[in-house]
């Protein structure tokens, strides 16, 4: 089962490369956005952290987590949003690109309970959010990979509206984490993407 909902620290952690991550990481994907909401142009100032565990991730792993093309989409199931993201590789092949999964579907469930209420204002169709994502092995707790792209305008938006779409609906973690339990329980890991009302599509821009 994919990670479920944890409240961020008070600050931003600093992982690096063939170090332990400094907080323990369970199986699945975990998706955080942090703004500072109170400043001006907040929404030009959001940022986000996915963090993947894997068990003893390979070196074709590893290297598609770094170099591969990050693929987003932005899913919404029974009121929860959820940032689904996989490693592809694009290769030429018979004439045409063809994209291979690397890392198949990772599931991010997110809600503003999780991250104390706060909500990103909508940006303009020019601002990207920073996604800094970190892979680390469950098992040695070692960090395995550190990559930082940005995230199109059009998915920032989806996001942020579906953050003030569903702010009020599950408004204690004990709410959402249920919720989150009955979802897990019915569909199995790696089919959200294809069970949630499509919200938005895009790729990691190195």
């Amino acid at each position: 089962m994919a990670q479920q909902s944890e409240n961020p620290m008070t600050h931003r952690l600093n992982p690096r490369v063939g170090r332990p991550y400094p907080r323990p990481i369970g199986k699945g994907c975990v998706f955080r956005y942090f703004t500072q909401e109170r400043e001006a142009g907040a929404a030009g100032n959001t940022s986000c952290d996915l963090v993947l565990g894997v068990l003893h991730p390979s070196a074709a792993e590893s290297q598609a987590f770094v170099t591969g093309i990050a693929e987003f989409v932005l899913v919404e199931v029974e009121r929860i949003p959820f940032v689904c993201v996989r490693f592809d590789q694009s290769a030429f092949e018979g004439g045409r690109f063809v994209h291979r999964p690397l890392i198949e579907w990772q599931e991010c469930p997110v809600h503003p309970v999780a991250n104390h209420g706060y909500v990103p204002s909508i940006p303009d169709d020019t601002v990207r959010w920073r996604l800094n994502m970190v892979l680390v092995d469950i098992t040695s707790r070692l960090t395995g990979g550190i990559r930082l792209v940005s995230l199109e305008s059009e998915f920032c938006q989806a996001f942020a509206r579906a953050m003030q779409a569903c702010r009020n609906d599950l408004n204690t973690i004990e709410a959402y984490d249920a919720k989150l339990d009955g979802i897990y329980r019915r569909f199995p890991a790696g089919s959200i993407p294809r069970r949630g009302r499509f919200l938005a599509q895009g790729l990691g821009i190195d």
